[in-house]
């Protein structure tokens, strides 16, 4: 309070005391996000750094739990990264999330499920997480066509109290819950894998470009996963974190240097609701018909694999985080900022091909019915370290409308090490199959899968051992016959990763009046990625590890580089006490360009040519059909067949060759009826019925080109509607006939309405190798179009993308009263092609026959509306310190979409449409505290008009948009659940040092009726190519926390996650594991 004017004693001896100013205490960072969920014209969620840490994180991607319309995807793949999800829109580049203003996410190859984006973080250093669900052109937000991300790391003044200048905390944690890992198989890299218990006898093998590929290690040690027992429950030893920050602030400088540790190993699954996940349909088991195909079968029986409260291998995380900022404050409110932070990152990878072909092997095969379950499959840890380095200025004097400026150099350098490629962890480039042998008589007591015909006697008596052979005479003979190079264990599926991001920033806002400001910014971003893959061949069981991780070495991650900059431009308008607008522009320019294909064509590595060693590609396809024939095609037709007949009555065996006049009259009405006709009598088929007979003509002239590697449906002649034309009484005849039948030369008649009813299955047109005759013959109802492969062709290297656009926004907010107000918001964003998309468009025909060369890539376009409603009821109850409602309704429509194809490869979709509705409330009464959201999907659906017609050419029955996305899509996976609910409960006690409270997060099944309806149909072809989605059961999870100030020094805090223990999936999982059960945490922080 600060007094106005003395104190003076009035004439008439009333006292009078001074006026004072009574002033608000500035808000906090925190309070100031929480607000914006409810004021910020866009919709908005915002977590604080209270609420970050009342709740125990497993994996990185749990720091998203209970952010309403925000799910993480994949998030027991990779504990160590997260994938946001918004409104069911995910995809680099689609939601940039910045830490610090920095960006770091990289590709990622997922084996069947294509390529994903991952931002490897530690949660232990947020302070904040700021997500805005739709486009939005603010200073601190990077914008993208599904929203963005923007998390703060800790600061100096979040350690040192006010008037202090120094401090120093502590933060210990611990939980149950998890053990830790017994099966470290880095630990056998580099030995000699007869040393170590095992057998090079797995799959692979063989030669692949002329290299030998290697064998997958079979051992013996790996040791199984174990059941959690009562004793866990008193173990905390399997996840322990600590955090040591220094901090200190003078009114020159302040800064922090911060380390953070965590060592979480294998979790255990819960156990309630495992039936669930057990006695499903089984997908496409043989048999089952339409049952084993229906969207109920894509609920895994994951409990046959993670039986109820079972050690769930690779669920293990090591990170550690070393984090350092200095700010210097000079005159004129300029600052200059310092930072650096390193990650390093040990995290297991639940491979998702392997994961998948296990429970399916177990599953779809018969001899394995009443035997044990299908194992785990341990892999190799996956190793990464981010490196971060920043540099930021800022200048903002005191009445200065000028000058608001802000700046930011920056650097990312990514480097990784997985072994995710879809070949075994553990490989060898050289069995000793003398030592196999011995091993499997004498150690496994059987004979080695591959000799099953002999007997361990005869194969002791070919290379000379019996029972009393040791380990160590084994391997001297087999290394005086054979050497001893190439029997050290590698990793057969290692992919090495380095991305590297240099960015900058500038802004300056303009208060040109006092109800408008102006803000300008420029912002441009270099990145560069490298990868290399070291794979197992195709030389193993039914080529199934060839094929997945074939695909990663030509379709996975690539090498190249990338560059965009852009330029936004933005406007704050109060025209009036009751309206405020806000309006904005963004321009964006971007080019791109595959250095690693570009460099290997310049070689000449056939691995690289383009055709993927085909010499033709197709440049179209003829769709054909049949259209009936007038009466004049009928007569000619017979009257030619008669000549034909006639020549054939002549021919005998005195006279082979009949009667030459004979022979001279047919062949001159064949030739005459093709040139009248354009067709060969061949090509007429007789449809009887009624005992009469209609002559239909063959049509091929109805000519598909490929476009962007999709059939161009825009070029058909054909309608659905020609197939029900009728005609009466044709070619003489009585009754009603279809003008059109559908379908290629068939060698025999058929009956008529065969003819108008074949399967979708027959009309289906796919650009997989082996699908059409090499001669050019009609497969099936096709015929492709096929042109030579120039030399030019297959050694063009890369075109090197560019693109500019512009995007704009506007934004209207209405006050309807000091409490109420209308929002209404309308805007545009561009994304262009991250890196793996613009080096992925010059691979068509390195997995598949190749169609028309040349792919326009267009940047996808979103287009943005939401309408909401916000009510502030705080003032209608006296007790509340806060207390909001708010209410959206979105849109956004995404066109240009880029995705994948069943054949892995990049294309564009017309457009991704999602639609839904948002409810978001919070009550406060210092007491007491609550928060509700809710969120509705009205629609969720990927559409194109050329992949629909590529899977029903004729009848056109599979509709242009799906739910979610075409069969293999990124965005089928991306499905939210129709809808869901967050809900948070606390109370603070004992003058607000306790706080206790509890989280509830439900969330429904995936929608799936379009599906289920085209299955009914026939047409569920579009989704059989397709690592296909894991679809969940509804699921309501509890945690609960408390934490308690003991003093000004020392506090406690203690959560349990997962209350109920509950069995579960994660919505949006590209691998069927359970997420962790009932976990309790234990921590304390120490500030001195």
């Amino acid at each position: 309070m600060q007094p106005h004017q003395d104190h003076q004693e009035p004439s008439d001896g009333v006292t009078q005391l001074h006026a004072v100013e009574v002033v608000a205490p500035e808000r906090t960072d925190d309070e100031k996000g929480a607000d914006d969920v409810f004021h910020k014209n866009v919709s908005n969620v915002y977590m604080g750094k209270e609420e970050i840490e009342r709740y125990r994180i497993d994996a990185a991607g749990d720091v998203l739990k209970g952010l309403n319309g925000v799910y993480n995807m994949n998030t027991r793949t990779a504990g160590g990264a997260i994938t946001p999800n918004i409104r069911g829109i995910s995809g680099k580049g689609r939601i940039p999330v910045t830490i610090d203003g920095t960006e770091q996410t990289v590709d990622v190859w997922q084996n069947n499920y294509g390529v994903g984006d991952r931002n490897y973080v530690d949660p232990a250093l947020f302070r904040s997480i700021a997500v805005d669900k739709s486009p939005d052109l603010s200073r601190n937000m990077k914008p993208g066509v599904g929203g963005s991300i923007a998390i703060r790391t800790i600061e100096a003044s979040d350690i040192v109290k006010n008037g202090d200048t120094w401090a120093l905390q502590l933060k210990l944690e611990g939980a149950n819950n998890t053990i830790k890992p017994q099966n470290k198989l880095d630990q056998f890299l580099g030995k000699d894998y007869r040393r170590v218990g095992g057998t090079a006898d797995g799959a692979g093998g063989g030669f692949q470009n002329g290299e030998l590929s290697p064998y997958a290690l079979l051992m013996d040690d790996v040791e199984a996963p174990r059941d959690k027992g009562s004793a866990d429950n008193w173990r905390f030893g399997g996840d322990k974190s600590a955090m040591l920050t220094a901090a200190f602030q003078t009114d020159i400088t302040d800064g922090l240097l911060s380390y953070a540790y965590r060592n979480k190993g294998n979790y255990f699954a819960g156990k309630n609701g495992v039936d669930d996940y057990l006695d499903n349909p089984i997908y496409d088991m043989d048999n089952c018909g339409i049952d084993c195909k229906s969207s109920a079968a894509f609920v895994p029986n994951m409990g046959e694999m993670y039986p109820a409260g079972a050690e769930v291998f690779n669920s293990n995380t090591r990170t550690e985080t070393l984090l350092a900022k200095n700010n210097w404050h000079f005159g004129d409110n300029q600052k200059l900022s310092l930072q650096y932070m390193r990650t390093d990152v040990r995290f297991g990878e639940i491979n998702p091909f392997q994961s998948t072909w296990a429970l399916n092997f177990y599953e779809l095969n018969p001899d394995f019915i009443d035997q044990p379950k299908p194992p785990q499959t341990q892999n190799i840890d996956s190793k990464i370290r981010s490196d971060t380095w920043k540099l930021g200025y800022e200048f903002k004097p005191e009445d200065n409308r000028w000058v608001d400026l802000e700046a930011s150099l920056w650097r990312v350098k990514t480097d990784s090490v997985r072994h995710q490629s879809g070949g075994m962890s553990l490989a060898v480039n050289t069995p000793d199959t003398m030592h196999d042998a011995w091993y499997w008589c004498n150690v496994r007591n059987t004979t080695p899968w591959s000799m099953a015909e002999s007997t361990c006697e005869e194969l002791g008596d070919m290379w000379g051992f019996d029972k009393s052979t040791t380990l160590d005479e084994i391997i001297a003979e087999s290394d005086a016959i054979f050497g001893t190079e190439g029997k050290k264990i590698i990793s057969g599926a290692q992919q090495t990763t380095q991305v590297t991001r240099n960015g900058a920033n500038l802004s300056n806002r303009f208060k040109l009046a006092p109800n408008f400001n102006l803000t300008l910014g420029a912002d441009i971003q270099r990145e560069k990625l490298g990868e290399e893959s070291t794979i197992i061949n195709s030389d193993d069981l039914f080529n199934i590890y060839g094929t997945v991780t074939g695909l990663a070495k030509l379709a996975g991650p690539r090498s190249g580089k990338r560059q965009e900059w852009g330029m936004t431009m933005t406007t704050d308008w109060q025209p009036v006490s009751w309206l405020n607008v806000q309006a904005g522009v963004r321009y964006t320019r971007f080019k791109g360009e595959d250095t690693a294909m570009s460099e290997e064509r310049q070689q000449r590595n056939e691995q690289f040519a383009w055709g993927g060693g085909f010499n033709e590609y197709i440049d179209a396809y003829s769709l054909p059909y049949w259209e009936i024939g007038s009466a004049e095609f009928k007569a000619d037709y017979e009257n030619q067949r008669d000549l034909f007949d006639q020549w054939a009555n002549t021919i005998g065996k005195d006279n082979p060759l009949g009667d030459p006049a004979a022979a001279q009259r047919a062949t001159e009405s064949y030739q005459a009826f093709t040139k009248q006709y354009g067709v060969t009598p061949n090509s007429v088929r007789s449809i009887s019925q009624n005992g009469q007979i209609i002559y239909y003509q063959f049509r091929s002239d109805n000519v598909i080109p490929f476009r962007n590697g999709k059939p161009d449906s825009s070029a058909s002649t054909l309608t659905p509607g020609m197939f029900d034309e009728k005609v009466s009484t044709p070619q003489a005849t009585e009754g009603e006939y279809y003008k059109y039948l559908m379908g290629g030369p068939k060698p025999d008649a058929l009956p008529y309405e065969e003819w108008k009813l074949l399967p979708s299955t027959t009309r289906q047109v796919t650009t997989a190798a082996g699908e059409y005759n090499p001669n050019g013959d009609y497969s099936g109802a096709l015929k492709a179009i096929t042109r030579p492969i120039t030399d030019d062709q297959k050694w063009a290297r890369p075109e090197k993308l560019k693109g500019d656009a512009w995007a704009p926004m506007l934004a209207l907010t209405v006050s309807l009263s000091p409490q109420q107000r209308l929002f209404a918001r309308y805007a545009e964003m561009t994304r262009f092609p991250s890196i793996y998309e613009a080096t992925s468009t010059a691979i068509d025909g390195l997995v598949s026959m190749p169609t028309a060369p040349g792919f326009d890539l267009k940047p996808e376009r979103s287009q943005n509306w939401e309408i909401g409603y916000a009510f502030d009821f705080t003032p209608y109850w006296d007790k509340l310190d806060y207390g909001d409602i708010r209410l959206s309704y979105f849109s956004n429509t995404i066109r240009n979409v880029i995705d994948t194809t069943e054949a892995r490869r990049i294309t564009q979709y017309d457009k991704k449409i999602v639609k839904g509705l948002e409810f978001q409330s919070r009550i406060d009464t210092g007491g007491f505290f609550a928060s509700a959201g809710v969120t509705y999907r009205l629609k969720n659906v990927t559409c194109d008009a050329d992949t629909a017609f590529a899977f029903d050419m004729y009848l056109r029955r599979i509709p242009e948009c799906i739910e979610g996305g075409f069969g293999v899509t990124r965005f089928y996976q991306s499905q939210q659940p129709k809808y869901s609910i967050n809900v948070d409960l606390g109370t603070r006690l004992l003058d607000r040092k306790l706080e206790l409270g509890v989280r509830g997060i439900y969330h429904s099944d995936v929608k799936t009726s379009q599906y289920d309806r085209l299955l009914q149909q026939g047409l569920a072809d579009i989704f059989t190519f397709t690592g296909k989605p894991y679809h969940w059961r509804p699921t309501l999870l509890l945690d609960a926390y408390g934490r308690y100030r003991i003093n000004d020094t020392l506090s406690v805090n203690a959560s349990v996650t997962n209350l109920t223990n509950r069995y579960y999936l994660d919505p949006m999982s590209n691998v069927a594991a359970p997420g962790p059960g009932r976990t309790v945490m234990l921590g304390m922080q120490a500030l001195f």
